[in-house]
C-alpha cells in the first residue's frame, strides 16, 4: 500500500467498509477511506514495528499492537 515507509504487516476494515486501517514496520498506523483511497490519519507512537490491528464491532475503537509488546 502506498503511504507507509515500511512493509504493511496487517490491515482491518471498519464494519461498514468505509475505512481501512493499516499497520507497518515503519511504526505507524494509517487510516484511509476505501472509496477514494485517501489517507485521513496517521498515528505514531509505537517504538517498534506495528504488527496487529483490530477495530471494534461498532467501529469506534481501534487498537494496535507492536513488536515491543505495546498496545
Amino acid at each position: 500500500l502506498r503511504g507507509h515507509e515500511g512493509i504493511v504487516n496487517a490491515f482491518a476494515f471498519t464494519p461498514g467498509g468505509e475505512y481501512i486501517a493499516t499497520v507497518s514496520a515503519d511504526c505507524t498506523v494509517r487510516l484511509g477511506r476505501t472509496g477514494d483511497g485517501a489517507w485521513v490519519r496517521t498515528l505514531s507512537g509505537h517504538k517498534a514495528a506495528v504488527t496487529h490491528i483490530v477495530i471494534s464491532h461498532d467501529g469506534t475503537v481501534l487498537a494496535s499492537g507492536a513488536a515491543d509488546g505495546t498496545v
